[in-house]
């Protein structure tokens, strides 16, 4: 905790010193509010900026975009194996603000190869002087082989706001998440754009806590953490079953803190970006952990979740169909 109050006073410092030297910025491009690290390969499809929106308002277009996801944590969560994602990514944005958007993950390692979750994506993004607002309604449909810690999910809605002051831009964003059963979550952030470059190179630091109930999690624990079977990994000699649930799961409470630094230049149009993520989980959970043996002998016991803070980054390019 200590370093992250550390982190969060470098940050929040260098913000405001540098707002009050440089030029006012525009709004974030990257929005890390409730964003999972799926999210922010979405967030590197999306190439829309508050100063843009009068151009958005004349004419429609279409986006192609290809992104990389060293590994996929969501909420601080992760697998106990790296999952990496390759992403192409197609949307087209109506002059309205609404926008229709599709996407397929594939995962690449040493222990899984193949396409782990595709995702369709239906919103609405406006903006009103210093306010943006963005409605999104997602649905997912993920392998049942994949370990990913939301797989459990179908689909969700969520609503994300900011204001921005100039100096700096807060951010509330809320979700509704649909699975087994249903999650609520939420974040709260600050952000600054810092633009330069005749206005091709845009750098946001970001800082963001989130929070949710954690259903999505124990059907995790009950329905793939033990159960899916990993490559170049033996079974236990003498167990039949493992399946474990989360204690207290329909509890709202905080789970990570993210630092981020979205970087992304444009040209023409082409936009490249790249989102390093430093996260930071907190509140562990306690699993209920029963083994079943092949003799029959059921056991159970209570673990603690083990968690620690996770580096991942994100990488992707992006072409815009249409005129500039």
């Amino acid at each position: 905790m200590r370093h992250f109050l550390l982190w969060t006073a470098l940050m929040v410092g260098t913000v405001f010193w540098t707002g009050a030297v440089h030029a006012q910025a525009s709004d974030s491009l990257i929005r890390q509010g409730y964003k999972d690290s799926s999210a922010i390969v979405d967030s590197l499809l999306k190439t829309i900026q508050n100063d843009d929106l009068a151009a958005v308002s004349k004419r429609s277009y279409l986006l192609a975009s290809l992104s990389y996801l060293s590994n996929n944590v969501y909420l601080g969560r992760k697998d106990s194996v790296i999952i990496p994602y390759i992403t192409p990514d197609i949307a087209y944005y109506f002059k309205s603000g609404f926008f229709l958007e599709g996407a397929a993950s594939y995962v690449n390692s040493a222990a899984e190869n193949r396409f782990d979750v595709v995702s369709f994506v239906a919103g609405y993004s406006f903006s009103s002087g210093h306010y943006s607002g963005e409605a999104t309604a997602n649905k997912f449909f993920y392998s049942s082989q994949s370990t990913n810690v939301k797989a459990d999910l179908k689909s969700s809605l969520s609503y994300y706001n900011s204001y921005d002051f100039g100096f700096i831009t807060p951010t509330l964003t809320a979700a509704l998440n649909v699975g087994t059963n249903t999650d609520i979550a939420g974040a709260v952030g600050l952000e600054h754009s810092f633009v330069t470059l005749k206005e091709s190179l845009t750098i946001t630091p970001t800082i963001v806590g989130n929070g949710s109930t954690q259903n999505y999690y124990s059907n995790y624990y009950r329905k793939r953490r033990y159960t899916i079977k990993r490559k170049g990994k033996a079974p236990i000699p003498g167990i039949a079953h493992i399946t474990g649930i989360v204690l207290n799961a329909s509890k709202f409470k905080m789970l990570d803190y993210e630092l981020s630094l979205p970087v992304e230049y444009k040209a023409g149009k082409f936009t490249f970006q790249i989102t390093p993520v430093y996260a930071i989980p907190v509140n562990a959970v306690n699993i209920l952990k029963t083994t079943v043996k092949q003799n029959g002998v059921t056991t159970t016991k209570t673990l603690t979740e083990q968690i620690s803070n996770t580096f991942y980054w994100a990488v992707g390019i992006s072409y815009k169909f249409g005129k500039k």
